[in-house]
C-alpha cells in the first residue's frame, strides 16, 4: 500500500551508496543482505502519512490536511476570510520559524494550508512569545486573527490558537453557520425552502448576512448536517453557506 511505498522510498533516500569492496573472486560487489526496510510495518495514520508525505516529497498526494473533516466545503476558505477583518478559521500548521526585526525582536512565521489554500500567519511580541510552544508542525489549529488582504494575498496576524487534538471531533468547535443572501436574487420559494431546512428547537445559531450586514436569528436554528446545509446552498439567491467557530 501507499504507506509501505512511502516507507521504503525514504529508506532509499536516507540509505548511504555503498563502495564496491574486491572479493575472493574479483572485482564482484559484495552482497549483504539489507534489513533495514521493513515493508511489514504497520500502516500510518491519516495523521501520519500527511506528515511523511509533507516530509519526504515536500507535498501532499494522498489527502489534503483537511480532508477528513466531512464539513470540508462548508469552512472558511481564504476566499471567505480576505473579505474580513477578523475571522476564526480551521487550519493545519505546515511550517513555522523564528525571525529577528531590525531591532533583534523576534517574531513568528507560520504557515497555514486552510480551506482553498495556503496562507501565511504573523505572530509579534507577546503573542509568539506565548504561542511558539504551543503551534506546532503538522498540527491542527483553530486560528483566530485579524486579516489583511495584500497584493501578494491574504496575511493572518495572530491572537490565539486552539489545538486540535489528533482524532479529535471538530464539529464540537462549531459555533454556528452563517447563510451569506443575495436579496436581489431571493424569492418566496427559496424562503419557504430556506425555512424548511431550518429547526425551531435543535441545532446551532443561525447567522443571516444581507447587503454587508449581518443577523442572528432569534427564531430558527440550523441542523449541522452535510445534506442540509448543501441544500440550502444550492437554493437561489443563496451565496455561501460557512461555518463559525
Amino acid at each position: 500500500n501507499r504507506a509501505k511505498l512511502l516507507k521504503i522510498y525514504a529508506e532509499f533516500q536516507k540509505k548511504p551508496k555503498k563502495k564496491e569492496m574486491p572479493s575472493l573472486f574479483g572485482n564482484i560487489p559484495e552482497v549483504k543482505e539489507d534489513k533495514s526496510i521493513n515493508i511489514d510495518d504497520v500502516p500510518f495514520t491519516d495523521e501520519q502519512k500527511l506528515a511523511f508525505e509533507k516530509e519526504v516529497l515536500g507535498f501532499f498526494f494522498s489527502a489534503g490536511p483537511l480532508d477528513r473533516f466531512e464539513f470540508l466545503d462548508f469552512l472558511p476558505q481564504v476566499s471567505d476570510i480576505k473579505r474580513l477583518e477578523k475571522a476564526k478559521m480551521l487550519a493545519y500548521v505546515l511550517s513555522k520559524k523564528e525571525k529577528k526585526n531590525r531591532k533583534k525582536v523576534p517574531y513568528g512565521i507560520v504557515r497555514l494550508y486552510m480551506g482553498g489554500g495556503e496562507v501565511e500567519a504573523l505572530l509579534f511580541n507577546d503573542k509568539w512569545d506565548r504561542l511558539k510552544e504551543t503551534i506546532k508542525e503538522d498540527e491542527l489549529y483553530i486560528i483566530e486573527g485579524e486579516i489583511r488582504s495584500e497584493d501578494e494575498g491574504v496575511k493572518v496576524f495572530i491572537n490565539d490558537v486552539t489545538p486540535i487534538p489528533q482524532g479529535s471531533d471538530v464539529s464540537k468547535h462549531i459555533k454556528g453557520v452563517a447563510v451569506y443572501i443575495e436579496p436581489e436574487s431571493i424569492t418566496e420559494e427559496t424562503i419557504d425552502e430556506f425555512k424548511r431546512a431550518l429547526t425551531n428547537e435543535r441545532g446551532l445559531p443561525l447567522f443571516v448576512k444581507i447587503n454587508g450586514g449581518i443577523f442572528v436569528s432569534e427564531s430558527y436554528r440550523i441542523l449541522l448536517n452535510v445534506d442540509n446545509l448543501k441544500k440550502i446552498e444550492s437554493l437561489p439567491g443563496i451565496l455561501r453557506v460557512m461555518i463559525l467557530f
